[in-house]
């Protein structure tokens, strides 16, 4: 889970130069961060931002894959959770629910079969 930042940037003396000191929150409470830690730690939840050195186009495709799809599957589970006694919807709201999600992944669908097939209609000696 990506930290937040809140309050306002401080300036803090940190050897000859100066760090701007940002206070963030995570799950383990509030701490204060240079602005170089905070922006590595974003990275663990911004994985377009990380490109890892010697990385193939299709090792860096797997790796975010991997946590894209793992993400998103964690999201429709949370929608799941809507399906229980403590809340109140009706069909149609279900209905509503489970088409625009069937639309988005049919537009992911057809994305990547447009860029597949762009490829194989390119020229090559």
């Amino acid at each position: 889970m990506p930290h937040r930042l809140f309050l306002s940037e401080k300036r803090i003396a940190h050897s000859e130069e100066f760090r701007v000191g940002l206070f963030i929150r995570s799950k383990s409470g509030i701490r204060k961060t240079t602005k170089e830690r905070l922006v590595e730690e974003n990275l663990e939840g911004n994985e377009d931002a990380q490109n890892l050195p010697n990385e193939t186009k299709e090792d860096r495709f797997r790796r975010l894959a991997e946590q894209r799809v793992a993400s998103t599957l964690d999201k429709i589970r949370l929608i799941g959770n809507l399906a229980t006694s403590q809340y109140s919807y009706s069909s149609d709201q279900v209905a509503k629910i489970f088409s625009a999600l069937k639309e988005a992944i049919a537009d992911v669908e057809d994305k990547f079969h447009r860029t597949l097939e762009r490829k194989k209609g390119k020229f090559h000696l």
